[in-house]
């Protein structure tokens, strides 16, 4: 379970330079989310400024249709364990760099995600 109860892990779907993401599901809403694992995100200067960049602009940019959304954003509550951080997104069927090295022909039904 991540944060408590609220967010159950079902799989990872991706992994990355600094984080692993999986789907999971809010136990709350029963939503399909993807959850963010950046490890270790206070062991470098250059990976705390790149997910503090990403998060505030995730912020700044959460009305926009064709931007994911951020749900959430899960922090340890104590500073001794300050390690992981875990963004909550919107779940969505594929990834930017999947898509765009797949055959597949945009049109206008994709330009909605």
């Amino acid at each position: 379970a991540i944060h408590g109860n609220r967010y159950s892990a079902q799989k990872v779907i991706g992994e990355g330079a600094y984080g692993v993401v999986c789907v999971a599901t809010d136990n709350v809403t029963g939503e399909r989310v993807a959850v963010k694992r950046i490890r270790q995100v206070l062991s470098s200067y250059g990976l705390a400024s790149r997910a503090l960049r990403e998060i505030k602009f995730l912020r700044m940019l959460s009305m926009h249709e064709n931007i994911i959304s951020m749900k959430d954003l899960l922090v340890p509550m104590h500073r001794d364990s300050f390690l992981d951080i875990f963004v909550v997104q919107e779940l969505m069927p594929s990834d930017l760099t999947r898509l765009l090295r797949s055959k597949t022909q945009l049109n206008a039904q994709h330009n909605k995600y």
